[in-house]
């Protein structure tokens, strides 16, 4: 064998083979209302509620994306629609009696990325620009150079030396505020993603902990690298249309590894994790391997208001 023949099997292999390097699992953090909840669940079976959908927020990648920027919202509705079924929840067929508002926000989390990466440097003081090579050589320059009493010679010496010391100091200090600035910037940028995720609250229970156990460590991967993300926040539409009270009733966060996979693909399987707990409050956040089976439900086409205000 070639090894020109060689070198193409390595590329399709590593480029062109199934989803080697995906990561299926889904992330899932749901809140909900406990009297809501209550007389959601408090039957054998959950109670029937209808429901009108609001174009929500997308959240742009920081990098060109084809499979989430070709896929419309209406297909995100439809693919959650199939989900939401499963506990009880239906497209509304009239506007004035639907039970619920839904708005649901989708996008691409940043990774984050330290100045060290960024760089290609293990640390910021690899970065320095001090050569002390010219003080070294100026040192042998003295030590050799005629005229000059021993004792002259240790007094220009350790002027220099001194002179050393503080520069080291200076590129010290300035090394360790561009290493504060940088892990600040990560944590700013780790707790937006946290929000988008719906994980703050889990976040700060593991920054609290001395020490981060597993779960705070798969935690903050997933909070580092890039992921797609639903989320699905559901409104009291009656209330809203008689009082004029937005009344959030529940929320779920659903996402994935985006490197390695594709968004249309990886909507049914947050769609399956979902569909166990739209509606539900949960203790914690949970990750999933979801296994979804083939097939169709016919639920009807949901009603989809196009976009509108947000409540604060």
């Amino acid at each position: 064998m070639s090894l020109r023949f060689s070198a193409v099997l390595v590329f399709v292999f590593l480029f062109c083979g199934p989803r080697a390097a995906a990561d299926d699992r889904v992330m899932v953090k749901s809140k909900a209302d406990s009297e809501y909840e209550a007389q959601k669940f408090g039957g054998k079976i959950p109670k029937r509620e209808t429901y009108l959908v609001c174009k929500g927020r997308y959240y742009e990648s920081d990098f060109i994306d084809r499979s989430i920027e070709r896929t419309s919202f209406v297909q995100i509705v439809n693919t959650m629609a199939q989900g939401l079924v499963k506990q009880n929840y239906y497209p509304a067929t009239d506007l004035k009696t639907a039970d619920l508002l839904i708005f649901v926000h989708w996008g691409t989390t940043a990774a984050i990325k330290s100045t060290y990466e960024m760089l290609g440097e293990t640390s910021f003081q690899s970065t320095g620009n001090y050569d002390q090579s010219g003080n070294t050589q100026a040192v042998a320059n003295l030590l050799t150079a005629p005229g000059n009493s021993p004792s002259e010679n240790v007094m220009l010496i350790a002027g220099m030396q001194s002179d050393m010391s503080a520069r080291f100091d200076a590129q010290a200090d300035f090394d360790s505020l561009l290493h504060e600035t940088d892990r600040l910037s990560q944590n700013v940028s780790m707790a937006g993603n946290a929000r988008l995720l719906g994980v703050e609250e889990d976040l700060w229970e593991d920054q609290k902990r001395i020490w981060s156990d597993s779960a705070g460590v798969t935690l903050r991967d997933c909070l580092a690298e890039s992921r797609y993300f639903i989320v699905v926040r559901a409104f009291d539409f009656q209330k809203l249309l008689k009082e004029k009270v937005w009344k959030e009733v529940w929320t779920i966060h659903l996402s994935m590894r985006s490197p390695g996979t594709n968004f249309r693909e990886d909507l049914p399987r947050m769609s399956f994790v979902g569909s166990n707990y739209f509606g539900k409050q949960m203790k914690s956040l949970s990750i999933e391997m979801p296994t979804v089976k083939e097939g169709h439900v016919e639920i009807g086409t949901p009603i989809v208001l196009g976009e509108a205000a947000l409540p604060n």
